[in-house]
C-alpha cells in the first residue's frame, strides 16, 4: 500500500513534469512568435533592439545575443534577489535562445512589406498567446518553478502591446 507521503510526492512530481513541459512548450511557441515580428523587418520590442545590437555589435545571432542578456539579468538577478530565480528561468531561456536561432533560418521573407507586415502581426500574436495560455494554466501559487519565467514573459507582453 502507498503511503500519503509517497502519494503528495508522485503528485508533486506530475505538477512540476506539467509546468516543465508548459515552459518547454510555451518557451518554443514564444521563440517563434519573436522570430516572426524581429525578421519581419519592421522593428521590435525593447528588450529586442537590445538584442539586435548586441548581435552586430559583438557578431553574434539574435539567440545567442538573448541569451547573453539574460544571463546579465540573471546574475543581477541573483545579488539583488535569489528567490526569483529558479529551474525555469533558466530553461526558459535555454530553450528560448536555441529556437530563436533554428527559427531565423527557416523562414524566407518576402520583397512585399505588406506581406511581411501581416507575418509581424502573426508573430506578436503568437507571443501574446503564449503568455496568456501559461498565465492561466499556471496561475497556482505552487508555481515557483515557472514564476521567473512568468514574469519575463508578462514584461515582454506588456512591452510589445
Amino acid at each position: 500500500m502507498i503511503s500519503t507521503k509517497i502519494k503528495g510526492i508522485i503528485a508533486i512530481a506530475g505538477l512540476i513534469k506539467k509546468k516543465l513541459i508548459i515552459i518547454v512548450i510555451g518557451s518554443i511557441v514564444a521563440a517563434y512568435g519573436i522570430t516572426l515580428a524581429l525578421y519581419a523587418g519592421f522593428g521590435g520590442a525593447t528588450l529586442a533592439v537590445l538584442w539586435q545590437g548586441i548581435a552586430e555589435t559583438f557578431h553574434l545571432s539574435i539567440g545567442m545575443a538573448s541569451f547573453v542578456v539574460a544571463v546579465g539579468m540573471i546574475l543581477f538577478a541573483l545579488i539583488y534577489d535569489k528567490s526569483q530565480i529558479h529551474i525555469g528561468t533558466v530553461l526558459y531561456q535555454i530553450v528560448y535562445s536555441t529556437c530563436v536561432d533554428v527559427f531565423a533560418t527557416c523562414h524566407v521573407y518576402s520583397t512585399y512589406r505588406w506581406f511581411n507586415f501581416f507575418i509581424m502581426l502573426l508573430g506578436v500574436e503568437a507571443f501574446r498567446f503564449v503568455v496568456m495560455i501559461v498565465i492561466l494554466t499556471l496561475k497556482q501559487k505552487d508555481g515557483m518553478i515557472i514564476q521567473g519565467s512568468i514574469r519575463k514573459l508578462t514584461a515582454l507582453c506588456i512591452a510589445e502591446r
